[in-house]
């Protein structure tokens, strides 16, 4: 019996090849786009969790309380964690997480490379597998050092073992190689080069006693399996008691956020994870939909085998099962066939959402029984509906020879029809969205963002690889000397930071007049007295910063509106404000300016005088009159090569720079349009379907139409209108769908574009562009029936 339905399923496929590649071209090209949203998607919720103790492992931060409202706060102090061990039971060991740069050098390569400290146990902590060495033992000596497989390959080539091998930090400090990394997989919060115990902080003078006086580590924790840990943050409060007093600046309330989290606590992924996984069902069902359409359509063409199996004994059960055995049959091959446009597809969908993205149905084997759950799903949802109409036939109507159109004709034909509008719905609300992102990204691109960033270049700074900050200083001042002599600059200013590259660094500000408990956390930079000028930033009240007044370095501040405003001040020139115990004098109050991305409004921002140069600049921005890059680099590089010949020179263009801070939503406008594409192809191809079956439904009345005078303009609107009217339905209710949707979406941005008959021509966009699709493609048919020869209709059976 089963080859028997093989048969007959092999004898339709051929017969009917047209249908057949048309179903299964849909369903592939969804699946394999929809294997890519998933593989995306999996890898963005599965962040970190990959440890196998990943249910103990949280991240340690804390709430602090403001007259801003409680503010979130993610760095804690150094002795955080051992302190916490020692205390409660419950913490079984703990990590802080710390990167310095240094130089490694061995033998004659010498490069700048990120170190980071971790504690003798973080191998039992953490899930990173080692390829050489012992995770037992590979930090527990101080000199130990442990590198990436790709920094093995970088220092010692592919020949030998690093184990054993000696590389030298800062050139002062000799480490052992006692173990190199496994890959570490790409959905991890955590990447390593190098890892030095954590004994190691030691060597870093600022450290040494630094103790509760500063916070600037991320901690982890990893609690006893079954520890509740709201009851744990319960036992924090009095902890915290211990170290600061009820009035302290620094009072604050610890809380424990499970690693899983943390990735999309900082990065926000989920939310693009999530809207990926939708358009994955709309694909899906856009596919599954043309299965249903053209496999009912098609039940004409199989009424009478029907029937005779029917008239022959096959039960109704017995014709489901043969007709969901030909339902999941297309969907094996059609998921054979999308496995394969995913694999072509990945490099490109890899560089255009920046990941480094596998399809390894082996290391993943959960990606394997995914890929096949799909298939199952597929499988029933798109043939489900048919198999049960298709088995329902009436075999005496059928054997009489009574069309299925005539017998089933008006219901199923509503059927169809509201599914192409579902269709149709989906693809225009895919096409409204794009246009939607694509105009908020240009939006945010074009908002005046109240600085000017044309023709300025920024160069980084690294004071480390001077022997002491007093020769940095006086390498920055050569520097800016040497670059102002070029005629084509017009401006030179150092900070350490700069629009679209701004810190994270924050400090506790108390205005005068407010309690000693009463404290703002506001982010903070420093800059030279050129720094504004450079950047065109207005002033709304007093002036800058001057190297002419001495006192600017000791004590003057200058903060933006947005500051002024949280403290409630009309006038803040003259005013003070108290970090700690020590005074400083507002001097002036920046107009605000836009120095992150428009994905956030702007917030208040403090900059301190640090002189002409300094060695805790990290950018040197350079204005140029004209935007001849080729030669304004050049003329920097040369300056940058007398005076550093063993530092690369980095730089950046602050317009491009601010440009690549949306390429989250880039990226996401770019698979939205692709899939709008997709979905409206998709689509069209099951319009084809329907088209072609319509027209053979009514050869012979469009044969005896011609007879009677009709002409092809005639025949070509009597084919296309009903289904063009079905794009102008789903038109109808694509618009408040997609009005509403995206609406909400862009609650998510400070700064939106205008909604509303502003944004019209988009949504009539998507219904014109989709109508016209819809038009080309029905056309086809539509001439090839008003072209045919009318003898030939009229003799059609």
């Amino acid at each position: 019996m089963f080859l028997n339905y093989m048969k007959t399923a092999f004898r339709n496929f051929f017969k009917h090849r047209v249908y057949a590649f048309i179903n299964i071209l849909g369903l592939s090209i969804g699946i394999g786009v929809s294997i890519l949203m998933l593989l995306f998607s999996w890898n963005v919720l599965t962040f970190d969790s990959f440890h196998d103790n990943v249910d103990d492992l949280y991240f340690l931060y804390r709430d602090r309380p403001s007259p801003e409202g409680t503010l979130t706060v993610y760095d804690t102090w150094l002795p955080t964690v051992p302190e916490m061990e020692k205390e409660f039971p419950e913490i079984v060991r703990g990590y802080r997480s710390f990167t310095i740069g240094a130089w490694i050098s061995h033998d004659e390569k010498r490069f700048r490379e990120e170190i980071d400290f971790a504690e003798a146990d973080f191998f039992q902590m953490f899930n990173f597998p080692l390829i050489e060495g012992n995770p037992e033992t590979a930090l527990q000596e101080k000199s130990s050092i442990v590198l990436s497989r790709e920094m093995a390959t970088k220092y010692f080539g592919n020949e030998t073992s690093p184990l054993g091998s000696v590389l030298q930090l800062d050139d002062s400090s000799s480490y052992t190689v006692t173990g190199v990394l496994a890959d570490i997989p790409a959905n991890s919060t955590f990447t390593y080069d190098f890892i030095i115990p954590w004994e190691n902080y030691t060597n870093i003078p600022w450290m040494r006693n630094i103790g509760w006086n500063g916070s600037f580590l991320f901690s982890y924790v990893q609690l006893q399996p079954g520890t509740d840990p709201a009851e744990l943050e319960e036992k924090f409060i009095p902890f915290t008691a211990k170290y600061f007093d009820e009035n302290s600046p620094e009072k604050v309330i610890f809380r424990l956020m499970p690693l899983t989290q943390v990735n999309n606590e900082f990065a926000g992924m989920d939310r693009y994870a999530y809207i990926l996984l939708g358009l994955t069902l709309a694909l899906i069902a856009i596919a599954c939909i043309n299965f249903t359409n053209l496999t009912t359509a098609r039940s004409m063409f199989r009424s009478r085998e029907i029937g005779m199996r029917k008239v022959l004994g096959a039960n109704r059960l017995r014709l489901f099962y043969q007709f969901i055995g030909e339902s999941m049959g297309v969907t094996a091959l059609a998921l054979l066939l999308g496995a394969g446009i995913a694999e072509l597809l990945l490099p490109g969908f890899n560089q255009l959402v920046e990941m480094n993205l596998e399809l390894s149905y082996i290391n993943q084997p959960e990606l394997l029984f995914g890929l096949i759950g799909l298939g199952i799903i597929v499988g029933l949802f798109a043939g489900i509906y048919p198999a049960l109409y298709l088995s329902r036939f009436n075999p005496i109507q059928v054997m009489k020879s009574l069309s299925i159109s005539r017998a089933n004709s008006r219901g199923n034909s509503t059927l169809r029809n509201g599914l192409v509008v579902a269709q149709f719905v989906i693809s225009i609300g895919m096409i409204i969205a794009t246009g939607i992102v694509l105009r908020q990204i240009d939006y945010m691109k074009s908002h005046d963002l109240n600085f000017d960033q044309s023709n300025m270049m920024v160069v980084n700074l690294n004071a480390s690889i001077f022997p002491d900050p007093e020769s940095a200083a006086s390498a920055y001042t050569t520097l800016r000397n040497e670059v102002s002599a070029n005629s084509a600059v017009q401006e030179v200013a150092f900070s350490s930071s700069v629009p679209g590259r701004y810190r994270g660094s924050y400090a506790l500000a108390r205005p005068e007049g407010w309690d000693q408990a009463q404290q703002l956390d506001w982010r903070w930079a420093s800059a030279d007295e050129r720094y504004f000028e450079t950047y065109s930033i207005g002033l709304s009240e007093g002036r800058s910063f001057s190297s002419e007044m001495g006192s600017d370095r000791e004590d003057a501040v200058m903060i933006n509106e947005a500051a002024r405003k949280v403290i409630g001040w009309e006038q803040a020139e003259g005013k003070t404000l108290f970090f700690g115990s020590q005074p400083y004098r507002i001097i002036g109050v920046m107009k605000d300016f836009h120095y992150q991305s428009l994905r956030d409004p702007v917030q208040p921002l403090i900059h301190f005088y640090s002189g002409e140069t300094n060695a805790r600049f990290r950018y040197m921005s350079i204005k140029f009159s004209g935007d001849d890059w080729q030669n304004n680099v050049a003329a920097v590089q040369a300056q940058w090569d007398k005076l550093m010949p063993s530092l690369d020179m980095n730089y950046f263009l602050v317009s491009e720079n601010f440009k690549q801070l949306y390429t989250i939503e880039e990226a996401l406008a770019e698979i939205i349009t692709y899939c709008a594409s997709l979905a409206v192809l998709i689509a069209c191809l099951g319009l084809f379907g329907l088209s072609a079956f319509n027209t053979i439904q009514r050869t012979k009345e469009i044969g005896i139409r011609k007879v009677l005078g009709a002409t092809t303009p005639q025949i070509v609107t009597l084919i296309g209108k009903d289904f063009l009217k079905l794009v102008l339905w789903a038109s109808l209710f694509a618009w408040p769908i997609g009005y509403l949707v995206m609406g909400e979406w862009l609650q998510r941005y400070p700064y939106q574009m205008p909604m509303g008959f502003a944004a019209a021509d988009i949504f009539i966009g998507a219904a014109l562009g989709a109508l016209l699709v819809a038009l080309l493609t029905v056309s086809y048919q539509s001439l090839k029936a008003a072209f045919s020869n009318p003898v030939d209709a009229i003799r059609y059976e």
